[in-house]
């Protein structure tokens, strides 16, 4: 049975804290591999580590949510694992992730997207890419820069494509080389971010503003040039220093920037923004505000996805 939420406006912006259900499909072809076959307890320890990040453990703001391993299945019926589908794939679980963010016969294996966050677990055949995720819609009359509307999504969630996080197997059980954090916690920590609707901090692209103002950004094309001319590994403190086109120097902490930065922080503007999703976004669990007053046009054409990924520079493996 469905029960009605009605909560505030302003307490969901600014009191109402989040618990937002994740599932983690664990697509595997050895059930014996510990790299596809990933143990309960190390998704428990990732998703505890991820929510220190959110909650603000490193004198950061707290971003008021949590993200809780599901306990049931979409029929209702208790997952013997919680927050986790083991699934043996019928073909090779080493995939192009971006193929598999587009392919269809995915679908199905995408439960509720306004119950669950769908976090899909396989080895990327991009050895360096360690995440990808979709970024979340927007509606007409709660407009967020940078984000595309979904107004029809609001009476039809049907999707001809597998909206979700996906990581890679790959990394699984290592650490970062440098800030000897599980690699799979600084991932999946910075692609909920961009599930959520947070973009990188950094210029890229035709993308030149992640639209928070509280944010540091430089020129990323530019910092990674620097670090294919360096001769020899300089100390962290060091490669953590970014430029900002206004050539001011700054250490880099945003859980939105890539690799050589302390990523543990989030701003008030990212704040901001991740509650604007949180309240009136489609497709996001938790309750939601004033969307009544938004019209579902199931006729109007389904906006192009966006899909942000994070790749890992092979200066590491220098």
């Amino acid at each position: 049975a469905r029960k009605t939420v009605w909560v505030n406006q302003h307490d969901l912006f600014e009191k109402y804290h989040y618990k937002l259900p994740v599932i983690f499909h664990i697509l595997y072809n050895d059930a014996g591999s510990p790299e596809q076959n990933m143990s309960a307890e190390r998704i428990n320890q990732i998703i505890d580590e991820c929510n220190a990040i959110y909650a603000g453990a490193s004198n950061s703001i707290d971003m008021n949510l949590e993200f809780v391993l599901a306990t049931h299945d979409p029929e209702g019926n208790i997952l013997a694992e919680p927050g986790i589908e083991r699934i043996q794939w019928p073909s090779s679980v080493t995939m192009d992730s971006d193929a598999f963010m587009k392919d269809k016969s995915v679908v199905p294996y995408v439960w509720d997207l306004n119950n669950y966050i769908n976090i899909f677990v396989y080895q990327f055949s991009e050895e360096m890419v360690l995440g990808i995720s979709y970024v979340p819609y927007t509606l007409s009359n709660y407009s967020l820069p940078g984000l595309r509307p979904g107004d029809r999504f609001l009476t039809d969630p049907t999707l001809d494509y597998p909206h979700c996080v996906s990581v890679n197997n790959k990394y699984v059980l290592t650490e970062h080389p440098l800030l000897k954090v599980p690699d799979l916690t600084l991932t999946l920590t910075h692609e909920l971010g961009h599930y959520l609707g947070l973009f990188h901090v950094f210029l890229e692209d035709n993308n030149t503003t992640d639209y928070c103002d509280d944010t540091q950004t430089y020129d990323r094309a530019a910092y990674e040039s620097w670090l294919g001319s360096l001769t020899q590994a300089l100390p962290f403190s060091e490669l953590a220093i970014r430029t900002s086109p206004e050539g001011v120097t700054f250490t880099s902490d945003n859980i939105m920037d890539y690799d050589f930065s302390y990523l543990n922080q989030f701003t008030l503007n990212q704040r901001e923004r991740v509650r604007q999703v949180l309240v009136y976004s489609p497709l996001i669990p938790g309750p939601k505000s004033d969307v009544i007053r938004s019209r579902s046009n199931p006729d109007l054409e389904i906006p192009e996805a966006r899909t942000i990924k994070w790749t890992r520079n092979n200066w590491f493996a220098r």
